[in-house]
């Protein structure tokens, strides 16, 4: 490609114009933005622009309030609260905290034990987290590492790291429990080491 050539593709990606398609003949191939991408979708309101994401946050990982999806997004804390009021059709406050309208409350049982992995997104999205770590401090390390888990009941009730379960004071009570766990992280031991021969 001359530099002329390059100098126009660069300016015309720069003013949205075309983007890089596919690779044709070893060579990168760039095609229109409307015949590649579709229509630009229609502009949203200010107000529709900050209702979406606080329906989808809720979405995964409601109940919150503002503060919750301030951290998460990046917007400010105004924001948050007008994203909240925006959305009323499709959300409901209930003791400070938002859930999405079609979220069935009650009757339902309480989730599943789970082991879950390092970073795992139920730990992530909120200003505080409290409801899910209770006492468990150690589940995120001072420089930020989130710890394999244990969730029972919707809270950590312990962490797994290397196969090995150091379960929490709640755990101590119930010997079934931490020995189903410690069965489990075992079948995940024998599976990682066959994976991996």
């Amino acid at each position: 490609m001359a530099w002329r050539d390059y100098r126009q593709g660069v300016a015309a990606s720069l003013r949205g114009l075309i983007v890089r398609g596919p690779v044709i003949d070893g060579d990168q191939a760039f095609v229109s933005v409307g015949q590649w991408l579709g229509p630009e979708p229609p502009r949203l309101s200010c107000q529709e622009s900050l209702a979406r994401p606080a329906i989808r946050y809720l979405e995964g990982h409601g109940p919150a309030n503002p503060d919750d999806l301030a951290k998460w997004s990046g917007i400010t804390l105004g924001d948050a609260r007008a994203a909240f009021e925006a959305a009323s059709d499709d959300v409901r406050r209930i003791d400070g905290l938002f859930i999405g309208s079609a979220v069935k409350l009650g009757g339902s049982e309480s989730p599943r034990t789970r082991l879950l992995g390092s970073f795992d997104p139920i730990l992530h999205g909120w200003s505080s987290r409290e409801m899910c770590v209770g006492g468990h401090r150690s589940v995120v390390t001072a420089n930020g590492i989130f710890r394999p888990v244990v969730l029972s009941g919707g809270r950590v009730r312990g962490t797994w790291p290397h196969g090995n379960v150091r379960l929490g004071p709640a755990w101590w009570g119930d010997p079934e429990r931490t020995q189903g766990m410690r069965s489990t992280v075992g079948t995940l031991r024998t599976l990682s080491a066959t994976a991996i021969r």
